[in-house]
């Protein structure tokens, strides 16, 4: 209950500062920030079997956020903790370097076994207060304040299946930010 509570009014207080602000965005560590999204994770689903695997084809990844980097990653781990039925929850992170109209990007991936997202809710996800279990605690917050943060770091999300033409075995949340030298 207390980190329910505390969540929220987190969650309610960083949307009213992104609803008006400018990010003040500096050079990120990709893997360390993702490193304590998992920390946290962990700590706080100590029931639960998780096994989080980083995989990045080297080890410095730079982008340009801020703090807020972090609440993203974590709440797109929570998600796929929260709503995952498998006694063994899977999730694997995978770093990716790309180029699209002569620039560079690095994609980050989410990848979970858990219920998957049927493509017809899938644009729905981020909006605020969108639930899709209502047995699942939580105000429909966490993916609406991803997205807001995600806009403001000039970067994408895009959510997919995790096995092709299948939602229910997992879902692939795909972060694209330009790259930082």
């Amino acid at each position: 209950q207390v980190y329910r509570g505390t969540s929220l009014v987190n969650n309610v207080y960083k949307f009213s500062q992104l609803d008006d602000a400018e990010i003040k965005v500096k050079k990120i560590d990709v893997e360390k920030t993702i490193l304590e999204a998992i920390t946290y994770v962990k700590k706080n689903f100590k029931k639960k079997e998780i096994s989080i695997q980083f995989e990045s084809p080297q080890k410095k990844i730079y982008i340009n956020a801020d703090e807020l980097l972090k609440d993203v990653f974590e709440n797109i781990l929570i998600n796929a903790v929260k709503h995952n039925d498998n006694p063994n929850i899977e999730i694997v992170i995978k770093a990716s370097r790309f180029q699209e109209d002569g620039i560079f990007f690095w994609q980050i991936e989410f990848n979970d076994n858990g219920k998957g997202i049927p493509k017809t809710k899938r644009k729905s996800i981020f909006s605020r207060g969108f639930k899709e279990d209502r047995t699942v605690s939580g105000m429909g917050l966490g993916l609406s304040l991803v997205k807001t943060i995600i806009d403001k770091y000039n970067a994408k999300i895009l959510v997919e299946n995790r096995v092709p033409e299948d939602y229910l075995k997992g879902t692939n949340f795909k972060l694209q930010f330009p790259e930082v030298e």
